[in-house]
């Protein structure tokens, strides 16, 4: 007897459970399309190397650190551009300016990117601003991933080395 009350309480859960997912949009040439995920009601995750490049893609290029945050931020820039940025792209990897309160370090304009960093003091902190440009032979999208990445690993000290470019 117990029996038939069960099975129809399994069957509403598992109709519930099926009817509140969606699916999400399948982009063209992924597994997603070509296996018709979303006319079959399938649920497709994206994988981690999509998931890291939206994050990136998603961080600010432009945000706050305070005071007591600053010195380690300002680190991992330098860290950045001394371990990622390799010395065959710019005459000198580091370039430090220092333009009235701003200040700056960039790799100056050779090879396929060119980062920027900008630091401005505002109340109670310091204003970074992260740019990457493309130019000789480099993608404006990948130096858009290039900024964020970069922007992230300033910001909190998450850096996806996956997606930098081979020669950064």
């Amino acid at each position: 007897m117990r029996m038939n009350y069960l099975l129809p309480l399994a069957l509403v859960t598992l109709t519930f459970l099926t009817g509140c997912s969606s699916a999400p949009e399948a982009r063209p040439g992924s597994i997603a399309s070509i296996i018709k995920a979303n006319q079959e009601g399938l649920e497709v995750e994206q994988t981690v190397d999509e998931q890291a490049r939206a994050a990136v893609l998603g961080s600010p290029k432009t945000f706050v650190v305070s005071l007591d945050d600053d010195r380690m931020a300002w680190e991992r820039a330098r860290f950045f551009f001394e371990k990622y940025v390799t010395h065959e792209q710019s005459a000198a990897p580091v370039i430090s300016k220092v333009i009235g309160a701003r200040w700056a370090l960039t790799n100056g304009k050779s090879g396929r990117y060119t980062y920027e960093v900008w630091k401005d003091s505002v109340a109670n902190g310091f204003k970074y601003t992260v740019r990457c440009s493309a130019q000789n032979g480099g993608q404006a999208q990948e130096a858009q991933l290039n900024a964020g990445n970069l922007a992230r690993f300033i910001r909190e000290g998450k850096l996806e080395v996956s997606l930098l470019p081979k020669s950064a």
